[in-house]
Order: structure tokens, then C-alpha cells, then sequence
């Protein structure tokens, strides 16, 4: 640790004033993401000293503007940094992608398939040519790609991607239904929690969670359904794990997306604003213990040297956390 951000009994009352302030300032500022997290928690974000899961989050997509989150939300650009990252790594094959949707050639549309844009979460759709048209797709993708998402939100790395439409190979079971949905909570190289999800919002749609060792947590979040009990981890889960472990180092959080079946993953997206800081776990404070891994002294924030009173809050908040880690 370095002298200039070493704790000490003198400077906490400073600490700790300057923290709560620029937490009053963030909330006053971005006064709509706040008052969303008081509506889903019934109280405001710790952003003085982020303590819980959905403190963490809300802290970094307003203060934490690592170059690479603006990497990892684009789902074109992040591709090829995870082929560099790990070429072994399944992708889907992309038939297009491209600011222009009316330029998709017929070729990517003549099956099956999953269309995105680039520049937001949520904006994606199954493209079925026995119910969807050419123009059905132009006609969507030219309204997402109009719109900036996370604005409201504040989730900052949205803004600076370029958008893009994108159109995705589909995958499935053999028997037609949909890929599993592994996503992997990782704190630089260590696995915190796993959400496993089976089935589609179409139908019937399952999760149970599981941690870094694949054991079945206690715990479910929102109101999706668990997975049954005797569900036993499957290849594809343990395969997510350790290529979670992969991407996410030298990274203090992201949310690892992977497409599965029972033997195999492809990848899928990654996450860096999980939930937007709204996640409803039905075991808050299980989760509290699993995440005291994620340690946010490691974020780019906190361990980049920053300007002027950036700087002044940045080693305030690095002595504080280091003095609760202490204790």
C-alpha cells in the first residue's frame, strides 16, 4: 500500500465527511437512478462506502469509468477481445452487423436467429422467418439503434459505444428447445456466485444458483421459478466456471455470459452493471458474504491515480475500505 492512501485515526473524520457529501452529490445528480433503487429497495444506495452487491454496482456505473466497460457492453467490439483473450472460447457464428439495417443480406435471414443491438441490454429478439418479416427486423433494429440506452439509468458505458445491429446463428438442444443461460459472477479470477437458468421467457423459465465450487446456493432472485432440487451440475457448468475465471481476471467484477447445453458453452455477452443495482435476492445477506470477495480497492477507479478532487475522493474512499478490511 502505498504512504499517500495509508489509513489513519487523524484523517477519518475527513474521510468520512468527504465520502458522505459526494454521496449526497451523486444521489442529487443522478436523482432518477436513485429514486428507482428507493422504489425496488426501500432505501438509498451506501455510495459513500459501497457495502452490498447492488451498492457495488450502483457505485461503479456512476463512478468507475474504466475504458473497458465500454468494451465489454458492446457485443460486437467485445468479441474480439475475448477471441484474443481465448481463442479456444466458442462464439455463435455473426451473420451481420452494421449501423445500417437495410443492409442485412438476405442470407442471414433465411433461418432461425437472434438479432441485437450492440449498444444496450434487453434490445434482442428471436428472428423467426415463419413469423417475422425482412421488414419486421429492419423496422426494429432502426428504432433500437436510435435510442441511447442507460441514460436514465446512469449506466455510463452505453453512451459511448457506436451502434450497431447484429445478427446471431441461433442455438438449441437437439430437441429444439433453447440454450441453458450460465452467468458467472467473477472477481479477478475468482468465482463468486453462478445464476443458472433453463427454459425461456416464452414458456417456462427456471434458475437456480450455485457457487464458485458448483454447490447449490439456498437462494432465487425476482420471481422466476427454481431450478429443481435434484438438479446435479452439469459438464457445461463446471466449463463455465474456469473460463469465467479467465475472463474476469485483472478485472474487479464482471458478470460472465455463457449459452450452454448439458456438455458445452458458447459465449455470450459480458456484464458490468448487473441488474443496474435492483437485483431482489431472496437471501441478501448470503449473497452479502459470498461478495466480500469483490473487493472495489481493485476497480480502475480506485487503483488509477485520477485529477484534481477526483483524486482527493479516490484516496479518501481507498483508506476507508482499507481500514474496514482491517477490522
Amino acid at each position: 500500500m502505498s504512504k499517500s492512501v495509508r489509513p489513519s485515526l487523524f484523517t477519518r473524520p475527513f474521510d468520512l465527511g468527504l465520502l458522505q457529501s459526494v454521496a449526497v452529490g451523486i444521489m442529487l445528480r443522478h436523482w432518477y437512478a436513485t429514486g428507482l433503487y428507493w422504489y425496488n429497495h426501500r432505501k438509498l444506495p451506501r455510495i459513500a462506502v459501497p457495502k452490498t452487491f447492488n451498492d457495488k454496482i450502483f457505485w461503479r456505473k456512476i463512478v468507475d469509468r474504466n475504458p473497458m466497460f465500454v468494451t465489454f457492453n458492446d457485443k460486437v467490439k467485445v468479441r474480439d477481445w475475448v477471441k484474443d483473450v481465448m481463442p479456444e472460447l466458442p462464439q455463435t457464428e455473426m451473420l451481420w452487423h452494421g449501423p445500417d439495417p437495410k443492409s442485412i443480406p438476405d442470407d442471414a435471414l433465411h433461418a432461425r436467429a437472434m438479432f441485437k443491438a450492440n449498444h444496450g441490454c434487453g434490445w434482442n429478439k428471436i428472428y423467426d422467418p415463419q413469423t417475422m418479416s425482412r421488414e419486421d427486423v429492419v423496422t426494429m433494429l432502426e428504432q433500437w439503434l436510435q435510442e441511447t440506452f442507460g441514460g436514465k439509468l446512469s449506466e455510463w458505458a452505453y453512451a459511448q459505444i457506436p451502434p450497431q445491429g447484429l445478427i446471431e446463428e441461433m442455438l438449441s438442444y437437439p430437441d429444439g428447445a433453447p440454450p441453458d443461460n450460465l452467468n458467472v459472477h467473477s472477481s479477478d479470477g475468482k468465482v463468486l456466485f453462478v445464476g443458472l437458468y433453463k427454459g425461456s421467457k416464452q414458456t417456462r423459465r427456471e434458475i437456480g444458483f450455485f457457487d464458485g465450487e458448483a454447490r447449490r446456493l439456498p437462494i432465487s432472485v425476482g420471481q422466476t421459478a427454481p431450478l429443481r432440487e435434484d438438479y446435479q451440475p452439469s459438464p457445461a457448468l463446471l466449463k463455465a466456471l474456469e473460463t469465467a475465471k479467465v475472463l474476469s481476471k485483472g478485472f474487479d467484477y464482471v458478470r460472465c455470459d455463457f449459452m450452454g447445453t448439458d456438455q458445452d458453452i458458447w459465449y455470450n455477452e459480458i456484464t458490468t452493471y448487473t441488474g443496474s443495482g435492483h437485483l431482489k435476492f431472496s437471501d441478501p445477506e448470503l449473497i452479502g458474504e459470498i461478495q466480500q470477495d469483490w473487493d472495489l480497492r481493485k476497480s480502475w477507479f480506485l487503483s488509477t491515480p485520477q485529477g484534481g478532487f477526483k483524486e482527493i475522493y479516490r484516496k479518501a474512499l481507498l483508506r476507508e475500505l482499507t481500514r474496514r478490511v482491517a477490522q
